[in-house]
């Protein structure tokens, strides 16, 4: 085919549709090799009004996610949740004490604050928070335990048991007060399972409920200690008036995702 061949309009249209599905599909298959620098994320973004900073952090927590510990069971029965992740090497007094107006709004609990040295603590009952160092930093650990879910079980298994045995006592001797003792047998009874079926229903929720708020905390966290934001004043651990992309900006954002890996595959060519 010849070189000085002129293509119309609705050619170069065609032609680009189709090395562009080529590339694409190329990409997929082979796996994207150069991807994009922070810098470029950060220019990306600021075309579309995102504070590079904001790029920066985003990127920096990007592979920090909280570690699931196993949560504690007895008979099934979910009583113990725990959370860790790591924090930055610059975490400081400053950022504790911002940690401490999180967790107590979390849990709605004023708790205690212990420190010795680096280790620091916040408590509240069975609920605990703990900033320990570790070799690249420091870590928070959060965990907890249901103190009164055994006594209510345990509790409820012999109101289960008592009526078993009046039951049983009532089949062996006939003879006695049959109304009065079908009533205490029914009475634990139904005292026994009550407390067994809140135990089983109630324990699962108030698991989950947990582990969500000591995620939400821990992602907060990661946010805390870091040195560019330090230049710009503390960081608010919930905004108001916080803003989300609309959709208008999703699309100028994608818009400005695909031109600029076009640019690069242009100027690679």
């Amino acid at each position: 085919m010849s070189s000085k061949r002129r293509f119309t309009e609705k050619e170069i249209a065609q032609i680009f549709e189709e090395a562009t599905k080529a590339q694409n599909a190329a990409d997929d298959h082979h796996g994207s090799k150069d991807g994009l620098t922070l810098e470029e994320l950060k220019q990306i973004g600021a075309s579309t009004g995102i504070d590079p900073k904001f790029i920066a952090r985003a990127v920096a927590t990007l592979n920090k996610h909280p570690h699931h510990f196993p949560t504690k069971k007895h008979l099934g029965i979910p009583y113990g949740v725990a959370r860790s992740i790591e924090l930055p090497a610059t975490f400081s007094d400053r950022d504790w004490e911002q940690l401490v107006v999180d967790l107590r709004r979390t849990f709605r609990a004023t708790g205690k604050i212990k420190q010795d040295g680096s280790l620091r603590e916040w408590s509240n009952g069975n609920l605990h928070a703990l900033v320990e160092p570790t070799a690249n930093g420091y870590q928070l650990h959060i965990e907890t335990r249901k103190g009164n879910m055994m006594g209510f079980l345990y509790g409820g298994l012999v109101y289960i048991l008592m009526s078993l045995i009046f039951i049983a006592t009532l089949t062996a001797d006939p003879g006695q007060n049959m109304t009065f003792a079908f009533l205490i047998s029914g009475l634990f009874g139904v005292l026994g399972i009550s407390a067994v079926a809140t135990v089983g229903l109630t324990q699962p929720r108030w698991a989950r409920n947990r582990a969500h708020q000591m995620e939400a905390i821990c992602k907060r966290a990661v946010f805390l200690g870091r040195e560019e934001d330090e230049e710009e004043g503390s960081i608010e651990l919930k905004s108001a008036d916080e803003k989300f992309l609309s959709l208008e900006d999703e699309e100028e954002l994608n818009h400005q995702l695909r031109q600029f890996a076009l640019r690069k595959k242009t100027s690679r060519a």
